[in-house]
């Protein structure tokens, strides 16, 4: 199995922090041969020559569905047979992820979070990994989706469907937040927000639990935390330290 990874990179004040954890995580979990791909949307490309395979520079910031766009060209183009797509702020997080997935999504076209936890219905492109055959059956663009409280919304990747997806649920040991720093199928990290700061659709849905200066600051906190020691944070969030010792993580 040979995997097309993209992601699209912004500037922001976390931009560096994406790049660094990204990569790192990439090159430490992944067994199979990788080729890794960025699109520098508005951001010194530099940086990522250093270990991608192919660096995009779009000088003028774009949208996310223009950085998409470009992305699902290279995932056309490669001759990978399996393909990944990742927020900035996304990452795998344990060394079999990808053995796990290519044995999992034989009856399946693609795997990607399903996010109940922010009300969504749909399956997240935050990451999305999936045979390159699957690549023309599937639509990243919008489209309109009620959530669970039966509003209307729409996100990019949204017109993805559950036809074919196997799901990755949120799956925490720890969760210092309902959205943010999660979990899913115990093989991949999103930050939530990354490159534009705190802030949730669903903010207003959990604030008689957390009030909304209170999530805020768990955002900040949790930036922290991952900023200081990315692997302990994250395996306290999966439970790996749990299973030796007390340890958890403080908010």
């Amino acid at each position: 199995m040979k995997i097309c990874v993209a992601s699209a990179h912004a500037q922001c004040n976390k931009a560096q922090l994406w790049q660094e954890l990204q990569w790192k995580f990439l090159k430490e979990t992944t067994t199979s041969q990788i080729e890794y791909y960025v699109i520098a949307n508005a951001l010194d490309p530099k940086p990522f020559e250093k270990y991608a395979d192919g660096v995009l520079y779009i000088p003028n910031k774009s949208s996310h569905t223009t950085c998409l766009k470009e992305i699902l060209t290279l995932f056309t183009t490669s001759n990978c047979t399996h393909c990944l797509l990742l927020d900035s702020d996304c990452w795998p997080i344990r060394e079999d992820w990808d053995t796990i997935l290519k044995e999992r999504c034989r009856n399946y076209r693609f795997a990607a979070p399903i996010r109940t936890e922010n009300l969504d219905v749909f399956p997240h492109p935050c990451t999305v990994f999936f045979p390159k055959s699957s690549l023309s059956d599937l639509d990243f663009g919008f489209a309109p989706n009620q959530n669970l409280l039966g509003n209307s919304n729409s996100d990019v990747g949204s017109a993805l469907t559950m036809d074919g997806c196997y799901p990755l649920m949120k799956t925490n040991y720890i969760s210092p937040h309902p959205v943010y720093a999660s979990i899913y199928g115990d093989m991949f990290y999103h930050h939530c927000a990354g490159s534009r700061g705190a802030g949730v659709r669903c903010a207003d849905y959990y604030r008689h639990m957390i009030s909304l200066p209170q999530q805020r600051k768990i955002y900040l906190k949790i930036t922290q935390q991952l900023r200081k020691n990315p692997k302990k944070f994250i395996d306290a969030l999966r439970g790996v330290q749990s299973r030796v010792s007390n340890s958890a993580v403080k908010i």
